[in-house]
């Protein structure tokens, strides 16, 4: 991912030039998913696994590599993703201000914090492990996860641009939207509900 764009001798953070992006479940994935956990097996296979076998039975399609519900991790993620978009903008406000006001005396901003600092900010935030080294392999997967390693060994989401996905979502969070999906899965669950399919939102 290209993190600077060059302009007039100015270097600005830019993250608009990416494509890629996962947002999550599509409408259809999340009722199949109110589906699947609604009526469990015993074959060992994950619900993304499940979710993935009816994908490609009903519409050819592998099931969106982001599509289980939010977990500790995710949050843990955005929040490393908010991080990171505050550190850009100081760093943008700065340039803007030293170059409309070159004779202002203005402090530099902190630097742009590692994937390693942000992982540990997030660990400290939601999980609060004392013991250092499993503290460190929070903070290692969670490193890998932002910049997309840790689902690429798994031969996941390889076309996605994992921390573009992750500031978009932190950052342009639609909240309008995800209530009225949300009232939308659960009438379409209740109308399965009532032709006998079970069906969890």
């Amino acid at each position: 991912m290209s993190d600077l764009t060059n302009q007039n001798d100015v270097t600005f953070f830019d993250d608009t030039q990416d494509s890629g992006l996962a947002f999550g479940a599509t409408m259809l994935e999340r009722l199949l998913l109110a589906i699947i956990k609604a009526n469990p097996t015993h074959d060992g296979k994950t619900d993304q696994q499940r979710l993935t076998a009816a994908m490609k039975a009903m519409v050819g399609q592998k099931a969106s590599p982001n599509a289980l519900p939010g977990d500790r991790d995710d949050r843990a993620l955005l929040l490393m993703a908010r991080e990171r978009h505050f550190d850009k903008a100081n760093h943008d406000m700065y340039l803007i201000t030293r170059t409309l006001k070159p004779t202002k005396e203005i402090s530099a901003p902190p630097k742009v914090r590692s994937g390693k600092a942000l992982a540990e900010l997030a660990v400290d935030h939601y999980f609060g492990i004392s013991d250092e080294s499993a503290r460190l392999a929070v903070v290692n997967r969670l490193r890998e996860k932002f910049s997309g390693s840790y689902q690429r060994k798994q031969g996941k989401g390889q076309n996605v641009k994992y921390p573009s996905t992750y500031l978009c979502r932190a950052v342009e969070h639609d909240y309008v939207q995800e209530t009225l999906e949300a009232e939308a899965l659960t009438r379409m669950c209740q109308e399965l509900r009532e032709w006998g399919i079970p069906a969890k939102p």
